[in-house]
């Protein structure tokens, strides 16, 4: 591939970032509770369920400690699931905690 072709490819963690919101907006409107925070959106509903998820945390920036204990509160009731996805671009913090 010339050159000129390979420097019009979009950047792979702007596309990384872009699915993480388009994931996190269609499991947010199935959600109990949704909560946006730390740059991504923290969604939880009642038991054992694949929506009680953080979508796309840490892609802008770093994340406190306080941030990171607001969402193990928000996902940790008993007989919850819990997902937590870190893609590549995170926040180097976040994948430290």
């Amino acid at each position: 591939m010339p050159e000129s072709e390979t420097n019009n490819l979009p950047d792979p963690i702007a596309i990384a970032r872009l699915e993480e919101r388009r994931q996190a907006f269609g499991v947010a409107s199935l959600a109990d509770a949704v909560e946006e925070s730390m740059g991504g959106t923290l969604c939880s509903s009642s038991g054992d369920t694949w929506i009680n998820k953080a979508r796309g945390i840490g892609l802008d920036g770093a994340v406190s400690d306080a941030e990171l204990d607001g969402l193990i509160d928000l996902l940790s009731g008993e007989g919850r699931f819990r997902w937590l996805h870190a893609r590549s671009g995170a926040a180097g913090e976040l994948l430290a905690a």
